[in-house]
């Protein structure tokens, strides 16, 4: 009797859980879902941190970093920051070089070829990102470019750029490894 019971008593726990895998679930209504602010603090990006080459010196605003020897030693350390870009996956090695070769010849005022020596779409802390390494003769000074596009809650381009004979490119992979995300905690009212 006892076993029997047992066996009816986890039937009908066990009726309702199985009929409602036939059902069509609700659409999600994130209104409808979402737990009150002061439960639940939501979080946000508050910026991108990285850390230069320790002999490089910080810039006035904060997002630029140069060489020791600069302005002789041209290389230096830059992020931008931008609204986030909906096209982010479809960007391809030819259309990034055309876009790179316009913005160049926008700030130097002169054709600039670059060389597309990597391309690879990868992850820093988790948000897609893609990684480039090139090269371009400006002057007749060779550049050479590590860069992260990455796509978070804005678009961040961070960019190493070694001129000329300098040989900072081990310390532009260490600052690659660095790049790490702030967050902080806001309120939703």
């Amino acid at each position: 009797m006892k076993r029997t019971f047992v066996l009816i008593l986890t039937l009908c726990l066990l009726l309702p859980v199985l009929v409602g895998c036939s059902k069509e679930l609700p659409p999600f209504d994130a209104v409808s879902a979402a737990a009150p602010s002061e439960a639940f603090p939501l979080t946000q990006v508050a910026g991108l941190t990285l850390t230069p080459p320790k002999s490089f010196s910080a810039g006035e605003t904060g997002d630029v970093w140069y060489a020791p020897d600069y302005p002789s030693d041209g290389s230096c350390i830059t992020v931008h920051t931008a609204a986030a870009n909906p096209q982010f996956a479809s960007y391809t090695a030819e259309n990034v070089k055309q876009a790179l070769e316009a913005s160049y010849k926008a700030s130097l005022e002169t054709d600039v070829a670059v060389t597309m020596d990597r391309f690879e779409f990868c992850t820093v802390n988790t948000f897609k990102a893609l990684q480039l390494e090139y090269h371009f003769t400006y002057r007749d000074i060779q550049m050479r470019c590590l860069q992260y596009l990455i796509q978070a809650d804005r678009a961040y381009t961070v960019t190493c750029i070694q001129v000329a004979g300098a040989k900072w490119m081990t310390e532009f992979n260490a600052v690659a490894d660095s790049l790490a995300f702030a967050w902080e905690i806001v309120s939703a009212a």
